[in-house]
């Protein structure tokens, strides 16, 4: 037996005859024969250790592999001809310009893990209580975590205290993000082609942070700045369950912009207009799901991800379309207003409320770490299929 951060871990107990041994709760929504050859049921005298690594490499595994879905749809879209042209053959790219601008979103992107870490440490510490050691538990490697870490936390400061200390922190820095990224696309880059490429930079650099630092082991863990918005309850998954979320979520802009691509005929200014509509039921009913979940969902639902506790609930979906649809509403009238004339191929209230239920489906059915991806491509998806064949903005 050895210790993780003063808590016992008993490596030697036989793996059987509990709920281990079967299917997590996620995996029994997978029919039974893709089910057993995806995931094995473990040998009966296999150990707590053995079951744990074993776990945690299937994990990994399925996780990284994952990654072949966006990169393959990133890749299809690439061969267009359109996208071949802006990619590869694009004269007028002024690439130092580009490089500037890039290096300015990773620096925002620094700055803002500075300003929230600041926030998550007063926050949880000062606000909530939690002691030094505890706090530094929370931001730590999350590998060798076992059940005890988070049974240790619960008792010493309540379930409900801790999911709401996590969730307003999480969906904070979610939010604080996404308004960068929908500021630095439109306003900053206001073209197709720096949109493009600008994303394609992004893609390599900022998920090859995230997974040089998850462990914990390199770069003197400047992992528990760059993972504040690891999720408590994910237990030992949550670094892992957000490098899986950045790689799916920078793969989907990369694909929004090949889509714009070839609809680059409606101008820059309206792909803009059109990308910050996508980005709503991202923004804000992502983030209005999980607050309106957590504190206040009743009637839950299991779904397929990575993580401990893989459960939704139908408040939080229902929250992720009314949020998704207001902010789509504000963009819109609040920010366009007359400048958009005849957009859409009916009226502009039905396009945005299908698209937020098309949203809603996606961020419902997806996997969870893969419905940033999905809340992005399938909302900007519906929303070019309801353009005007020439539209215009005045």
């Amino acid at each position: 037996m050895h210790t993780l951060k003063g808590l016992p871990v008993d490596e030697s107990t036989p793996h059987k005859g509990s709920a281990a041994a079967e299917p997590a709760d996620d995996q029994s929504l997978l029919p039974s024969w893709f089910r057993d050859f995806m995931f094995p049921r473990p040998d009966a005298a296999e150990t707590t250790a053995q079951a744990r690594e074993r776990e945690w490499t299937q994990a990994r595994f399925w996780g990284f592999s994952s990654f072949l879905f966006p990169a393959v749809i990133m890749i299809v879209l690439s061969t267009r001809n359109d996208v071949v042209e802006v990619v590869y053959e694009e004269e007028s790219c002024d690439w130092a310009n580009l490089i500037e601008k890039t290096m300015f979103y990773i620096g925002a992107w620094i700055l803002k893990d500075i300003v929230l870490n600041c926030f998550k440490w007063w926050w949880c510490t000062r606000y909530w209580g939690l002691s030094q050691e505890h706090f530094d538990l929370l931001i730590g490697p999350r590998h060798e975590w076992t059940d005890k870490e988070v049974d240790t936390l619960v008792q010493a400061y309540g379930k409900w205290n801790l999911k709401a200390m996590d969730a307003i922190n999480r969906r904070a820095g979610h939010v604080v993000i996404n308004i960068i990224r929908i500021c630095f696309f439109t306003r900053v880059l206001t073209n197709y082609s720096i949109r493009l490429h600008s994303a394609l930079l992004q893609l390599p650099i900022i998920n090859g942070i995230k997974i040089l630092t998850e462990s914990g082991d390199r770069c003197w863990d400047v992992g528990k700045y760059i993972f504040q918005g690891a999720r408590l309850f994910d237990g030992r998954y949550g670094r892992f369950n957000l490098v899986v979320v950045n790689f799916w979520a920078y793969a989907g802009r990369v694909v929004m912009f090949e889509l714009l691509v070839g609809a680059k005929g409606m101008g820059d200014e309206k792909e803009g207009l059109l990308f910050m509509l996508a980005m709503q039921p991202l923004l804000w009913g992502d983030s209005a799901g999980e607050l309106i979940g957590s504190f206040w969902g009743k009637h839950r639902f299991k779904v397929i991800g990575l993580g401990d506790v893989n459960q939704k609930s139908v408040e939080g979906t229902v929250a992720v379309f009314v949020a998704s649809f207001l902010g789509m509403l504000g963009v819109f009238y609040g920010m366009y207003g007359e400048a958009v004339s005849s957009v859409f191929v009916c009226h502009p209230v039905l396009v945005m409320a299908y698209t937020c239920v098309v949203a809603t489906i996606a961020e419902v059915a997806a996997p969870r770490g893969t419905d940033n991806f999905f809340l992005q491509v399938l909302s900007l998806l519906v929303l070019i299929a309801s353009i005007q064949n020439s539209p215009s903005i005045r």
